[in-house]
């Protein structure tokens, strides 16, 4: 800090990684450190800050908001593994600079502030808080997600006002746990990306409500981590009832992890149907794991059947549309 740095990135994961959970190896700063950074020659030197990465570091919301007091200059603030970490207030008198916000697996986060007028990109990774926005006008690329058991809904009523100009949002979470609100338009939203774990006859068709609140969507990115077993059983649902309209602006879809299964057949299906200007469709097919285990012969198997499963859809393409199995 001395040498007063514009990056400062402290990232202690492989030692976190000795432990279950991460974290409780976690670095942590030194008390010399916080007395120096609160006294005046220390607060010098960190006003050159523009970008500062915590990953497995014990770090508190109080020191964090110092962070943020004294350094006018940061653009960048990354938190990941802080177990220390209980509230934080994105905010401070002069209008921050900050542009770009990551939290991820601060398990004992509660509660979150954010009033940033310079804040374009928000990635929240991480269980069911209290979250606040308060003033984030040019916000335009989120991503939420987190624990499989916390629907992602929690974090929909805050960004409410900032939906509809979103350019890019970033869904990870689990099949069962699709819930979404009645949506304003998402006119400014141009790429989807959805990262989902799910049983193999769970129902990706709920997505159908945002893909209908998007004219503007451009792309869709779907990855699946889908189980042959009944996992999460208790929480299986029915097939979603969609409407079936027309998808108009959709051009480019990518599906990671096809597996050939109800959950994804069916959903692709529905985009060949109802997709009006869709030119090309990615579906990469599950590669073998356990390289050199007992398991990679049935692994290579499943993915034979899987691009059985996306032939057989390619077949029911347009012949406008550029089909990829891979």
């Amino acid at each position: 800090m001395s040498k007063r740095v514009r990056k400062l990135e402290f990232d202690f994961e492989e030692v976190a990684e000795e432990t279950w959970p991460p974290g409780l190896r976690s670095y942590s700063l030194t008390k010399s450190c916080f007395d120096y950074i609160q006294a005046p020659p220390g607060l010098s030197c960190i006003g050159s800050l523009n970008s500062l990465c915590l990953r497995f570091v014990k770090v508190s919301g109080e020191v964090l908001e110092h962070f943020l007091m004294h350094c006018p200059l940061l653009e960048k603030l990354v938190v990941e593994w802080s177990k220390s970490l209980v509230s934080l207030k994105v905010a401070c008198s002069s209008p921050l600079r900050l542009q770009y916000l990551e939290i991820r697996s601060c398990l004992s986060l509660q509660n979150l502030e954010i009033s940033a007028p310079n804040l374009r990109t928000f990635l929240y990774y991480g269980q069911k808080m209290a979250l606040y926005i308060e003033d984030a006008p040019v916000l335009a690329d989120v991503l939420i997600g987190g624990n499989l058991d916390d629907e992602p809904a929690f974090a929909f009523d805050p960004l409410s006002s900032y939906l509809c100009q979103l350019e890019t949002l970033t869904l990870e979470m689990s099949a069962y746990n699709m819930m979404f609100p009645e949506f304003p338009k998402l006119t400014k939203l141009r790429h989807l990306v959805v990262s989902t774990n799910g049983r193999y006859d769970d129902d990706l068709l709920v997505l159908i409500s945002l893909i209908d609140a998007a004219p503007s969507l451009n792309k869709l990115s779907l990855e699946l981590k889908i189980w042959r077993s009944a996992t999460y059983n208790h929480h299986a649902h029915s097939s979603s009832s969609v409407s079936g309209k027309p998808i108009h602006s959709l051009k480019e879809v990518e599906v990671t992890g096809f597996r050939g299964f109800k959950i994804d057949v069916d959903f692709v299906t529905y985009l060949l149907e109802h997709g009006r200007v869709i030119e090309k469709i990615t579906i990469n097919c599950c590669h073998p794991s356990w390289i050199g285990k007992i398991w990679e012969w049935e692994s290579i198997k499943e993915r034979e059947k899987a691009r059985k499963h996306a032939l057989q859809l390619k077949s029911k393409s347009s012949p406008t549309t550029e089909f990829v199995v891979v």
